[in-house]
C-alpha cells in the first residue's frame, strides 16, 4: 500500500486557485511521477488528470501523516 493511503489531506487557497481541484490534487499525488523534494522541503509530483492534462502538484508534510499540498498548476501553462 502506498504511503498516501495513512495520509491525511489538506489543501491550501493557492493550491486550488488555478482551478485544480482537491480530488485532482490527491490523483496526482497518488498516481503521478514522484520528482522529488527541494531544499525547503517542497515534494513534487507530475501526472495527469481525468482528462488527460498534465499537472504539477508540489506539498509539504506538515505535520505528522499529512499532506498539504500549496502549488496545483496545469502543465500546459508552462509551455508559454
Amino acid at each position: 500500500m502506498p504511503y498516501t493511503d495513512y495520509m491525511e489531506w489538506s489543501y491550501t487557497t493557492s493550491a486550488i486557485k488555478n482551478g485544480i481541484t482537491p480530488a485532482t490534487i490527491e490523483h496526482i499525488i497518488r498516481t503521478g511521477d514522484f520528482l522529488g523534494s527541494d531544499n525547503q522541503g517542497g515534494i513534487w509530483w507530475l501526472g495527469t488528470d481525468n482528462s488527460g492534462e498534465g499537472v504539477e502538484v508540489i506539498a509539504h508534510t506538515f505535520l505528522p501523516h499529512t499532506i498539504t499540498a500549496y502549488h496545483a498548476m496545469p502543465m500546459r501553462w508552462r509551455r508559454h
